[in-house]
This record gives structure tokens, sequence and C-alpha cells, in this order.
């Protein structure tokens, strides 16, 4: 706790506002990706390159693959909306 947090998305994050009760989770998260670098984070890069309305809900900050695959529109039917 007390970490300073480097990502502007943080407080709008569905995966935060989703995953209450997983605090060691958010912990492990927010240590590897929000406070260190953003720009690692699969809702992150969805959210720069696309806009947040194509942001699934499901998608979990780790998930670059599927980040990439959606940013280059190879699984259109996950998209958010």
């Amino acid at each position: 706790m007390g970490e300073e947090c480097m990502c502007e998305l943080e407080k709008s994050c569905a995966f935060f506002q989703s995953a209450e009760g997983f605090s060691k989770v958010i912990q492990a998260v927010r240590r590897t990706l929000c406070s260190t670098d953003p720009k690692n984070c699969a809702r992150y890069i969805v959210h720069k390159k696309l806009g947040p309305e194509d942001v699934p809900e499901h998608l979990f900050p780790c998930d670059i693959i599927q980040a990439e695959r959606i940013v280059h529109d190879e699984s259109p039917e996950i998209k958010a909306g």
C-alpha cells in the first residue's frame, strides 16, 4: 500500500471496480502494472488505442495477447458493446 499510481486510468478502471474482495490480487496488479508501467496493461492498451467503450469488462490487465487481438480487430466479437 502507499504505492504511487502512474496510470491515469486507475480510478475509472472497471477491473478495480469489479474486483472488490480480491485485495491481494489488486495489490499485485497495482505493484506490477499501475505503479510501474501502465503501458504493459492490456486494459490500458485497448483504452488508449480504441477508446474506453471498446475495453471488455472481462479483459484482465495481464492479457496482452487478447488486447492485441482486440486492437488489431482479430476477434471483434469479444469487444465491449
